[in-house]
């Protein structure tokens, strides 16, 4: 059964909400994940209006999205996202169809707003720190922030490559990578090619590091964890800058 909201998008133009072209609908009766085009629909970081809660709401409107929120990140946890539908989230959350899509066209679109609250406030700890200067403090930073969050942003970033989830986790790193190396002189120096090696030293080295200590069930102390990531980027980092 098709599960989108015919009328969603005249809806959020009403409210004031920016609203894209989807792709097509996949077999499970909802959107194909587009990623780029999900996150542009209701990222606060690129300036557009989102349904997150703010605290103005009406008492049952802010239950209601947390109701959602809740819900579905529970289901993150339990299944990979293509088993995800709209049918089971509502009744988990108790609500029905239409009350989800009076908040959300489609589960994409919620799955972007809470990649997107992830990154802000990711980003909020570590917009002053610069690059390659401040490249410890941001790995110790990324560990602690990461650990301090809930089983469903685990299940995000530790993911495989070919999870469902790998690629809302590569919109959150880009998103950072793009607002923190992407400003560093020293980073901007190099020609593309180097930029893109580099990049992706950065971006795999720590995050391996979180996968391994996650997997191998966070027996070794975080900071044991914090000290193999940095000495790995710090290391690397420095000598292909030298090299360059």
């Amino acid at each position: 059964m098709n599960e989108q909201n015919p009328t969603s998008r005249g809806f959020y133009e009403h409210m004031g909400f920016k609203v894209v072209s989807r792709s097509p609908i996949d077999d499970r009766g909802e959107s194909v994940s587009n990623f780029a085009d999900a996150t542009e629909i209701n990222l606060q970081l690129r300036g557009v209006r989102t349904m997150k809660i703010s605290g103005y709401e009406d008492l049952r409107v802010q239950r209601t999205i947390k109701s959602i929120y809740e819900a579905f990140k529970e289901l993150i946890v339990e299944k990979d996202y293509k088993k995800i539908t709209v049918t089971e989230l509502a009744k988990r959350a108790m609500i029905n169809k239409k009350t989800f899509y009076r908040y959300y066209p489609t589960l994409d679109d919620l799955l972007a707003e809470i990649q997107a609250h992830y990154s802000q406030e990711y980003l909020q700890q570590i917009e002053n720190l610069q690059y390659p200067r401040d490249l410890a403090k941001s790995v110790r930073t990324f560990f602690t922030y990461s650990v301090a969050q809930d089983k469903a942003y685990e299940r995000i970033t530790i993911s495989s490559a070919d999870s469902s989830y790998a690629g809302i986790r590569q919109q959150m790193i880009n998103q950072v990578m793009n607002k923190t190396w992407g400003t560093s002189p020293a980073f901007n120096r190099l020609n593309d090619w180097q930029k893109r090696i580099l990049f992706n030293f950065i971006q795999n080295t720590g995050l391996q590091v979180y996968i391994q200590w996650v997997k191998n069930g966070k027996k070794e102390p975080l900071e044991d964890a914090i000290s193999e990531a940095t000495a790995l980027m710090e290391g690397g980092v420095k000598a292909y800058l030298q090299l360059n």
